[in-house]
């Protein structure tokens, strides 16, 4: 069996060099054929040089993508992937020596799911802020966190599916449901849940899945990151992704979207611009997420419906 594992990435080659270093000490199970897929998704850094330097020790099949955006990233792979099963993963990623063989075993196991994932674990540069660590069980998402247990189950809910970095999809099928190219990262822009959206609409095509226990990666989460803006950034992203599906409602509207989540934004906001300093972060945290997932979903509504300019 060929199997494809990809990698899709933009200006990170750093981090993009740690993974793939760590990807050469993958165990390959007998009967295995291997190709590492490594879209550049029109880097400026030195990503494809981090690329080539590692030609002649992992099986590397170099591609670039002009257009930006990870979806467009992603989809380049599905065209050339060569393999069964395509393998996803990120640029920050660490897999566990078994990653690939708790997916070929499952893949055998399981001929009739379509899709796979596995346990993401989160690792920080340095030491988080207490405040963080103290919410980190109420914003599993913004950190790719994921863990749905140690028995191999069905997956068959939406409430239930893989996260982007760290899931598998039957070739065949992932052609046939390829990956939004509204959704996504696109440069420094965030709107999530391409991943999510496609593997839904798998479900709804009454296709089904299989969580794979075994099959563990480890996250990098960058000082950076370890913000409430990038908070408010991831949240706001799912409520833009979450407002460009939603279905036209005839209400009230203000500055072309629902007057009600003008109201929900606002509202919100100022529970958590005093919250943030009067009460403990397991509180403001939940009204920072729905301030910035209404604001982003009134930017979806928008630019959804009426083209119009988003607001942050």
């Amino acid at each position: 069996m060929l199997l494809t594992i990809a990698i899709c990435t933009w200006n990170r080659s750093l981090l993009l060099r740690q993974t793939l270093e760590q990807m050469k000490s993958l165990s390959i199970p007998d009967g295995i054929s291997l190709e590492l897929l490594v879209v550049n998704n029109n880097s400026k850094d030195t990503t494809e040089e981090c690329i080539k330097s590692f030609l002649r020790s992992l099986p590397i099949r170099y591609l670039f993508e002009p257009e930006t955006g990870l979806s467009p990233a992603r989809n380049c792979a599905v065209r050339h992937a060569r393999g069964e099963y395509i393998i996803w993963t990120d640029d920050d990623v660490l897999v566990d020596q078994k990653w690939l063989v708790s997916y070929a075993d499952a893949f055998v196991k399981y001929p009739d799911a379509v899709f796979f994932g596995g346990p993401i674990i989160p690792y920080f540069e340095g030491t988080p802020p207490t405040w963080l660590v103290k919410i980190l069980p109420q914003i599993p998402s913004a950190f790719g966190m994921r863990d749905l247990g140690n028995e191999p189950i069905a997956l068959t809910s939406k409430a239930a599916l893989p996260w982007g970095a760290n899931f598998a999809v039957r070739t065949r099928e992932q052609r046939w449901h390829p990956f939004d190219p509204s959704l996504g990262l696109k440069g420094k822009k965030r709107v999530v849940a391409e991943e999510t959206t496609m593997l839904s609409g798998m479900l709804d095509a009454g296709l089904s899945g299989r969580w794979v226990p075994d099959a563990r990666v480890r996250h990098y989460i960058s000082k950076a990151l370890q913000t409430t803006d990038f908070l408010r950034t991831f949240y706001h992203g799912l409520g833009d992704a979450d407002g460009r599906c939603s279905p036209d409602i005839a209400v009230p509207q203000l500055f072309g979207a629902p007057r009600y989540l003008w109201r929900k934004a606002v509202t919100f906001e100022i529970k958590y611009l005093f919250g943030r300093y009067l009460s403990d972060p397991s509180v403001w945290v939940e009204d920072l997420k729905s301030s910035a997932g209404t604001f982003g979903k009134i930017n979806g509504y928008r630019a959804r419906q009426h083209g119009m300019p988003t607001v942050n």
